[in-house]
């Protein structure tokens, strides 16, 4: 799940971690979607898969898996619009 959060840092896309082309993909939709409070990750997936974040062939669970990976290390925080549901 994803919730809107702000979040601001520009740099060049091949500059970017991960976590941080992930969390401008995020803003950019509840920005565009401003009456969203959340969504599943899997409704972004294509924009995830467009802007070479994740591969096609890795379907949408490559999503969850990075993301409870992050939560298992207690790094979820650096994505600030994901949150746990466990």
């Amino acid at each position: 799940m994803w919730t809107c959060l702000e979040h601001s840092r520009k740099l060049k896309k091949t500059e970017q971690p991960i976590e941080n082309r992930i969390n401008t993909i995020v803003h950019k939709y509840f920005k565009q979607n401003h009456t969203k409070e959340s969504i599943e990750t899997t409704v972004l997936s294509t924009d995830f898969i467009s802007h070479e974040i994740f591969r096609k062939n890795e379907g949408n669970s490559v999503i969850n898996k990075f993301l409870r990976n992050l939560n298992k290390k207690g790094e979820l925080d650096k994505i600030p619009f994901a949150y746990s549901e466990i």
